[in-house]
């Protein structure tokens, strides 16, 4: 396993997420958490119709999608936001995905040091 880059606040800030999960405590941390980097938070919002309301109205840069919000798996919608130019970075509990989708996605598994994410999305913003 390679190193993990320092994250570097200036590359995050202003990168637009879609923050999409289910559990409250688990997307008001995440908010707060993206917020200290001055990302621009969208949502969050805890169902796949939300999310693509949010989409549509926001166009995000990248999206952070839990793979099952409240019953409903989220596989059409990480292709959606794929195939739309959304860079989509999975969070859940399940240790390997039966990945239903076509598009490349980073994959952390929950709970996840900060710092994998805020490297995913370094990653992102460096992208763009």
């Amino acid at each position: 396993m390679k190193p993990t880059p320092p994250t570097d606040p200036v590359v995050l800030k202003g990168l637009s997420v879609l923050v999409i999960e289910d559990a409250w405590q688990v997307a008001k941390a995440l908010k707060g958490l993206l917020e200290q980097y001055e990302i621009e938070v969208i949502g969050p919002v805890a169902t796949a119709t939300d999310a693509k309301r949010q989409f549509d109205i926001r166009k995000p840069q990248a999206a952070l999608v839990d793979v099952n919000l409240k019953g409903e798996l989220a596989w059409d919608l990480i292709d959606h936001l794929s195939e739309n130019g959304v860079e989509v970075i999975i969070t859940t509990g399940y240790p390997q995905l039966m990945t239903k989708t076509r598009a490349p996605i980073v994959h952390l598994q929950k709970p996840y040091p900060a710092e994998e994410l805020l490297s995913a999305l370094s990653d992102i913003a460096r992208r763009r």
